[in-house]
């Protein structure tokens, strides 16, 4: 059931593609400042801005990306027309990570700090995918509790030793990866090369 539960995140709900076109939606809602949803005190609220408003977060439905793609915001408008051409951000590699890093972290260590990789820092987009058995990095099995055959009315906790076949249990319960994307098919080129020294090193 844990492993299940793993491999549905890895394969589904935080598959690559899944991530590429959420990073998208992302990138197009914090473009598009001309689309406004009413909050519960009336006001007019950006798509940024809804957040703190539950009249106004309830209202971000479906229907943002077709309000987004005719807004009058071009670029925004590009990234939704994009997502519905299936023409989305390119998968460059993954690698991973400790627990400590954050995407700003990833960006650093590929490209730096320099003024001349501006460009290649606005476009390479960077997730942090996290994978468990559903308790961090230990073994879920060992906070359940179990009913015995002999006694019906008393529950007890698994010991380690006594989990047995020990080549069906994991070494490790968790695990976090950093996936690269390129925004821009013009930066595909330089920021794959980048992105592959780092995940060699």
């Amino acid at each position: 059931m844990f492993h299940i539960r793993f491999t549905l995140h890895r394969k589904a709900y935080q598959h690559r593609v899944t991530k590429a076109v959420e990073m998208m939606i992302g990138d197009a809602m914090e473009l598009a400042d001309d689309v406004k949803v009413k909050g519960d005190d009336g006001n007019e609220k950006r798509i940024h801005e809804a957040v703190g408003d539950m009249g106004a977060y309830i209202k971000l439905n479906d229907d943002v990306l077709h309000r987004i793609a005719e807004s009058s915001n071009e670029a925004a408008g590009e990234l939704v027309a994009r997502i519905y051409e299936r023409k989305l951000y390119k998968y460059l590699d993954e690698k991973t990570i400790t627990n400590d890093m954050k995407e700003q972290d990833v960006v650093k260590e590929i490209l730096g700090t320099e003024n001349a990789e501006k460009e290649l820092q606005k476009n390479l987009g960077v997730d942090i995918a996290s994978y468990d058995y559903g308790n961090k990095d230990k073994n879920p099995v060992l906070n359940a509790y179990f009913y015995t055959k002999d006694d019906n009315y008393t529950a007890i906790q698994l010991k380690e030793i006594a989990l047995g076949r020990l080549m069906m249990v994991p070494k490790r319960f968790n695990e976090r990866v950093a996936r690269m994307f390129c925004k821009d098919p013009e930066y595909e080129e330089p920021l794959k090369k980048k992105t592959k020294v780092w995940c060699n090193k």
